[in-house]
């Protein structure tokens, strides 16, 4: 019993670091009219890190899932459902995080070319101010 608790708080830690990264990247998604880019910059740093974070836990959690199955071939259904229900959690926080993180990206996109647009325009403006500039006029 002891063991299967262990694995449910795994389970259940697999889950919250996945909640995590749904939430993050929704905030990647809000920050998109945000003016302070080390906001969104930070944002994206941990994200990355809690996807490392992810990658090595879930590979942990696997190896003690499979182990725990491999010493208990006959699971009563409870236990399986519960195996299931983690499974689907885990697949449906991922696939919202993927629709979260294309939006994102679509939007910071757009941001990035208004950007560069509003960069181009400055650097024009700028080639105008010197053109007449009075300091050239004679």
């Amino acid at each position: 019993m002891v063991m299967t608790n262990s694995i449910f708080m795994s389970l259940m830690k697999h889950i919250d670091y996945l909640e995590c990264l749904r939430n993050n990247t929704r905030e990647i998604l809000n920050c998109k009219d945000v003016k302070n880019v080390d906001e969104l910059s930070s944002l994206t740093d941990n994200r990355q890190r809690l996807i490392n974070l992810i990658k090595k836990y879930q590979s942990s959690v696997l190896t003690e899932l499979k182990g725990f199955i491999n010493e208990n071939p006959n699971l009563d259904e409870t236990i399986k459902d519960i195996f299931k229900t983690w499974g689907s959690d885990t697949n449906l926080i991922l696939n919202e995080t993927k629709v979260l993180e294309k939006s994102a990206s679509e939007a910071l996109t757009v941001k990035k070319e208004e950007l560069r647009k509003d960069i181009l325009d400055l650097q024009n403006e700028r080639k105008l101010v010197r053109k007449y500039s009075l300091s050239n006029v004679k």
